[in-house]
């Protein structure tokens, strides 16, 4: 999940990111492609990330999750899967 971060103050501060629903796992945070943080969501309790957001206009906020390869360590999930696990969380409840 992408999206844009904007700061209509212009001026350097830190801000808090609160996550919540997402499925279980591990995950990292980008800001403006860098990593962070990482999380491990384990419930669907709130998870928070300090995000220091600089004197720029706007900035690119990722989440991505991790999964586990066979000895290859974490790898992003694949978009497409991704997409699924969105609609997931965001389809109402009937």
């Amino acid at each position: 999940m992408r999206f844009t971060l904007e700061n209509r103050s212009h001026d350097s501060h830190k801000t808090r990111l609160s996550l919540a629903g997402l499925p279980k796992g591990d995950y990292d945070i980008l800001l403006d492609g860098q990593v962070i943080a990482s999380l491990n969501i384990r419930d669907r309790e709130p998870n928070f990330v300090s995000i220091a957001v600089g004197f720029n206009d706007c900035c690119q906020i990722e989440i991505v999750k991790l999964e586990k390869d066979m000895g290859r360590g974490s790898l992003p999930i694949s978009e497409a899967k991704w997409s699924a696990v969105l609609r997931m969380l965001i389809a109402p409840r009937i």
